[in-house]
């Protein structure tokens, strides 16, 4: 399967059985470390949905690309008690996808590892 051109940087070409995940290496918001230090895992799919797996508890949200500005726009993330749009900018290198941005004022810093990535 191809994967959409504007999604390529986000999701794997193949999305069965966890594949195409990231393992959240760090995700700031503010000086609030979100995932407390747990494991945790990031998954986009085709259909521009996404889903933050935290000690098995699920929280959807939706993500917007436009991969020719590097920009990215996740919608409805709830962090906390705030599910205000979080929008910035990324770069991939290599197996890590770094996005960096605002939610409202405040700062956000995620930083994504390939894990399970299908091909």
């Amino acid at each position: 399967m191809r994967v959409n051109g504007q999604l390529a940087d986000f999701i794997g070409a193949r999305q069965i059985n966890r594949k195409g995940q990231w393992r959240v290496e760090k995700l700031e918001i503010g000086s609030h470390d979100v995932t407390d230090g747990v494991q945790s895992h990031m998954y986009f799919d085709l259909w521009r949905n996404c889903l933050l797996v935290k000690e098995g508890a699920k929280t959807l949200c939706t993500f917007q690309v436009n991969r020719n500005r590097h920009e990215f726009q996740i919608l409805s993330l709830m962090t906390g008690s705030d599910n205000s749009p979080i929008t910035g900018t990324y770069q991939v290198s290599g197996d890590t996808l770094k996005l960096t941005g605002k939610q409202q004022e405040r700062d956000v810093r995620l930083v994504l590892l390939k894990d399970h990535w299908g091909r």
